[in-house]
């Protein structure tokens, strides 16, 4: 009978270093994910103009008010970041005083995103050496950081905010190595619940989101589930028609947009 080795931890101290002891499609797949985050952190035309826009606006409000630095403050506003993800890397230095942290965001974004790209770009290409790949102080703790930045945007991406999150099952579904759609399921007794689901908008009308419906129908009656439902918003009531869901009552709201209730039996 064959022995079983332990496996080799991804990463080692030693001498002050760090070994890295992943194959060359993990590290290559690990430098993608650090690479896709820098380029979220870097500010995009249409971000600028939004801040822009909301600085004039901001400004002309103030400018009959004779306060001239108010003005100023106005002029200088650095708008949040739209996308959740990027969002979550540049967080507001205060929830409860929105000015207090307008003023956080003004004096300190623009070096938290270069620290932050400067940090995954150094992890990103100290992982794509020829073996042996051996980190040294510097790289090692820029790639902590990265992997906490790419942590937190494939959370935000996946849904993963609540306790409830984190024990869902999550589907990704990948083209080309990058991911075009996903959706979680949440264990009940005999009805489970699948929500979250999203494909990226040039994957769409591809199929994308009827695998992921038919893996969440195969993992739920794994799981040994009867039903399966979800809110559904209006516009997605054909797709899921389609799938052999039908209506549950009404209509009603969820933060803002009208949803009904879909579901279907499971099995036999």
């Amino acid at each position: 009978m064959g022995s079983f080795g332990r496996a080799p931890r991804p990463f080692k101290g030693r001498h002050g270093r760090v070994v890295v002891n992943l194959d060359p499609a993990e590290r290559e797949l690990l430098a993608g994910l650090l690479h896709d985050v820098a380029g979220l952190l870097d500010p995009e035309a249409e971000t600028e103009a939004e801040a822009e826009t909301e600085a004039e606006t901001a400004a002309a409000d103030t400018a009959g008010a004779g306060d001239e630095w108010a003005q100023l403050e106005a002029a200088l506003a650095v708008a949040p970041p739209s996308d959740p993800a990027v969002a979550r890397l540049l967080p507001d230095g205060n929830r409860d005083d929105p000015e207090l942290a307008q003023s956080y965001r003004r004096l300190t974004e623009h070096g938290l995103r270069e620290s932050k790209r400067a940090a995954l770009a150094t992890a990103a290409a100290a992982l794509r050496r020829e073996d042996p790949v051996v980190l040294d102080r510097d790289e090692a703790t820029a790639l902590l950081k990265g992997m906490n930045d790419v942590r937190l945007v494939v959370a935000e991406r996946v849904g993963l905010r609540t306790d409830e999150d984190a024990t869902a099952l999550h589907l990704v579904a990948l083209a080309g190595g990058a991911a075009v759609g996903t959706c979680r399921l949440i264990a009940g007794d005999e009805l489970w619940k699948l929500g979250r689901m999203a494909v990226r908008r040039s994957a769409r009308g591809t199929g994308v989101g009827r695998e992921l419906l038919l893996e969440a129908e195969r993992q739920a009656i794994a799981g040994g589930a009867r039903r399966l439902g979800f809110s559904a918003q209006m516009h997605a009531i054909g797709f899921y028609r389609r799938g052999g869901y039908r209506t549950r009552g009404g209509v009603f709201d969820d933060a803002g947009i009208p949803h009904v209730w879909m579901e279907r039996p499971l099995g036999g």
